[in-house]
C-alpha cells in the first residue's frame, strides 16, 4: 500500500544521509537512487512531504559530492516547498541550497547567495551562529548529513569574516560528528586546526571543550598506536588544568 512505500521511501532517505556523512558512498549512491526512483514513481504526496524529502536526497547527494544530482534534488525540494505555503519549510529548503552553493535558478533569483554577502561580516556572522545551531540540533537527532552541511557552511562562514574563535567552536562540533560516525582520524585532523586557534585566544571554556573532545578522539585512536593514549592523556591533563585555573 501506499503507508508501506511511504514508509520504505523514509527508510531509503534515511540510509542515504546515514551513509553517506560516513563517506560510505557506495552504499548512500544506492539507497539515495532507489529513494529518487520510489519518489518520482508516487503520484500523490503532500507538497510538504514532498519537500522534505527531497531536500534531505539533495543533501545526502551533495555529501557524496554529486553535485549535479544534488541541484536537480534541492530545486525541486525548493519548487514544492513554494507550492506547500509553509514558511519554516521554505527557510528550511533555503538555507541547505544556501549551505550547498547550489543555485536556485532564475526563477528563485533573490534566493539567499553567501557570495554577495561577504561585505556584511555582521550578517554573516549570526548566518554562522544560526548554521551552528541548526548544525548541533541535527547532530542530537542523529540527521548527520545535516549536520555535517550545516556545521562546513558555519566554519566557512566564520572563516569568511576571520572569526577564529567560531571558526574553532565550530570544528569542535564537527569533531563531534565525525566521533559519533565512528571517524576518529578525520576528528583528530579538525581538533589539532581547532586547537591551534583557540590556544591563541585566551578563552580557557573554548580550550576546554577542544580538549575535551581531542582527548576523546585519541582514546578511540589507542589502536593505532600507543602515542595517542600519551596524547588523550596529555589532552585531558591540559583540560583539568584549565578547569583548576577557572575554580580559582
Amino acid at each position: 500500500g501506499n503507508s508501506d512505500t511511504l514508509a520504505r521511501l523514509d527508510l531509503l532517505v534515511g540510509l542515504a544521509g546515514s551513509h553517506a556523512a560516513a563517506r560510505e558512498f557506495a552504499e548512500a549512491r544506492s539507497a539515495a537512487d532507489q529513494a529518487s526512483q520510489l519518489l518520482s514513481s508516487l503520484e500523490k504526496l503532500e507538497q510538504s512531504r514532498k519537500a522534505s524529502l527531497l531536500a534531505d536526497l539533495g543533501v545526502a547527494y551533495f555529501e557524496m559530492g554529486m553535485k549535479v544530482q544534488a541541484q536537480r534534488q534541492l530545486r525541486a525540494a525548493l519548487v514544492a516547498a513554494m507550492a506547500a505555503h509553509e514558511p519554516l519549510l521554505l527557510d528550511n529548503v533555503r538555507l541547505r541550497l544556501a549551505l550547498s552553493g547550489v543555485a536556485p535558478g532564475r526563477e528563485q533569483s533573490q534566493e539567499l547567495d553567501i557570495a554577495t554577502l561577504r561585505a556584511r561580516p555582521g550578517y554573516l556572522r549570526l548566518l554562522a551562529r544560526e548554521f551552528t545551531r541548526a548544525g548541533e540540533n541535527y547532530l542530537e537527532l542523529g540527521r548527520f548529513a545535516e549536520a555535517l552541511l550545516s556545521l562546513r557552511g558555519a566554519a566557512r562562514l566564520f572563516e569568511t569574516v576571520s572569526d577564529s574563535a567560531g571558526m574553532a567552536e565550530t570544528w569542535s562540533s564537527l569533531a563531534d560528528a565525525y566521533l559519533r560516525l565512528g571517524r576518529a582520524d578525520l576528528a583528530s585532523d579538525l581538533l589539532d586546526r581547532a586547537e591551534a586557534l583557540a590556544s591563541g585566544l585566551s578563552t580557557p571554556q573554548l580550550e576546554m571543550r577542544v580538549l575535551w573532545y581531542q582527548g576523546l578522539a585519541h582514546m578511540e585512536l589507542v589502536a593505532n598506536g600507543s602515542e595517542h593514549l600519551e596524547k588523550a592523556n596529555r589532552a585531558f591533563d591540559r583540560m583539568r588544568a584549565f578547569a583548576e585555573e577557572i575554580g580559582r
